[in-house]
């Protein structure tokens, strides 16, 4: 677990007590942890890194997530990381979406070897990363819990066992299942999408 997870449980149970203003202190607490867990998402999407910055991806999670901490208010490190884990993915998203669709700006820089040639299929690549996140959003709490951690915070499953007080075969029963209904919805869609474009 890292560094600090007693002090950050201890802040969550006073929020429990008091008005979201201890949230502040929270995420100022959790926030290297917070930077590292954007960092290594951003990492994993090089196009979109070459033109955001962590801190970036951070202030923007971070404005979300202190919104969402005043509604949702968890109780314990599991609810606290997995909410970061959604507004990550979900800043991660919007981010794609406005510098990367059709009419974003980062389609029209040029920060790698990308020529007028390949740039629809990038485009295209895009499109379909920002749908795979929406069907995470369909899957079951418990599934789209552990891919976040996993998907979006780099964590291993034993990091996640110990961070959801699960057992490490609960963890992978989970993983399993869950890129199991992500393949059967990702092979839907792409029969939808050959059956629009043979009408």
């Amino acid at each position: 677990m890292p560094a600090g997870t007693t002090t950050l449980q201890q802040l969550l149970d006073e929020a429990a007590f008091r008005d979201g203003s201890i949230y502040d202190k929270l995420l100022e607490h959790a926030s290297e942890r917070l930077r590292a867990l954007s960092r290594k998402s951003l990492r994993g999407f090089p196009r979109l890194a070459s033109l955001v910055q962590t801190d970036d991806v951070l202030q923007e999670a971070l404005l979300r997530l202190h919104s969402s901490l005043n509604k949702v208010r968890p109780s314990s490190l599991r609810g606290f990381f997995g909410l970061a884990a959604i507004q990550i993915r979900r800043n991660l998203i919007d981010l794609t979406r406005h510098l990367l669709g059709p009419e974003g700006y980062g389609t029209h820089v040029r920060t790698g070897p990308i020529s007028q040639e390949n740039e629809p299929v990038v485009i295209e690549a895009v499109d379909r990363w920002i749908c795979f996140n929406d069907l995470i959003d369909t899957l079951p709490a418990e599934e789209r819990e552990v891919v976040d951690l996993q998907f979006v915070h780099s964590m291993t499953q034993e990091e996640v066992s110990e961070l959801l007080g699960i057992s490490l075969s609960t963890v992978k029963r989970r993983w399993i299942s869950a890129r199991l209904k992500l393949g059967t919805l990702i092979q839907q869609l792409g029969t939808n999408e050959n059956n629009t474009q043979d009408s």
